[in-house]
């Protein structure tokens, strides 16, 4: 068999690399040349993009969810560091903004009563008088309610009520009888009986 020659050699390398060079050419693309219609449906996948390849310009509003975003990376929302202390009211626990009545008053119902009736004196000081402590004489149920609340026989006292009967103003009173059954009844405002104030308990 004849032995190709040294011409013959180089000539089909020549013709080789020119091949090659060819269909190298054929397939380098320009910039921008591809774009979302050349590319099949999931052609790229995520292993396929490069560390931060996607910017958040390129990502549609609202397409990222929670579970997809890194929380470490967020800052503070504006005022957000005070829901720390939302289970404190200006520093105090919403234990201590329970309703509560002052010392010497009992809380019965949605009300602070005084627990021992004040001296005996006529209607108008004694609605001063509570007036004067910021509280006020209470009303016939709500006197009612304390007397059944107390442990111990009330006497008569001033109620807030009082109306003219014809011939002067009478002021309605509450009183008990010795089994405790609450009695009602009247009493000219100018003359004197026990009472106690009441007022709406505060925390």
């Amino acid at each position: 068999m004849r032995r190709p020659s040294y011409s013959a050699v180089m000539s089909t390398i020549a013709v080789f690399v020119a091949l090659s060079g060819t269909s190298y050419a054929a397939v380098k693309l320009s910039a921008h040349s591809v774009g979302t219609r050349e590319l099949k449906n999931s052609a790229v996948t995520t292993a396929k993009l490069h560390a931060k390849a996607v910017v958040g310009a390129a990502v549609a509003d609202d397409a990222l969810t929670g579970g997809q975003i890194k929380e470490s990376t967020l800052r503070t929302v504006p005022t957000a560091d005070r829901a720390g202390d939302a289970d404190h009211l200006g520093g105090a626990t919403p234990e201590s903004y329970h309703v509560q009545c002052p010392s010497g008053m009992l809380e019965v119902g949605a009300l602070c009563v005084e627990f021992a009736a004040r001296p005996a004196t006529d209607w108008k000081t004694a609605v001063q008088t509570c007036g004067l402590a910021f509280r006020r004489l209470p009303g016939p149920g709500e006197l009612a309610l304390a007397y059944n609340a107390l442990d111990s026989l009330q006497s008569v006292e001033w109620t807030a009520v009082a109306a003219y009967d014809g011939s002067g103003f009478v002021g309605t009173v509450l009183g008990q009888t010795s089994s405790r059954t609450i009695t009602l009844g009247g009493l000219g405002i100018t003359l004197t009986t026990g009472y106690r104030c009441v007022l709406t308990p505060t925390n």
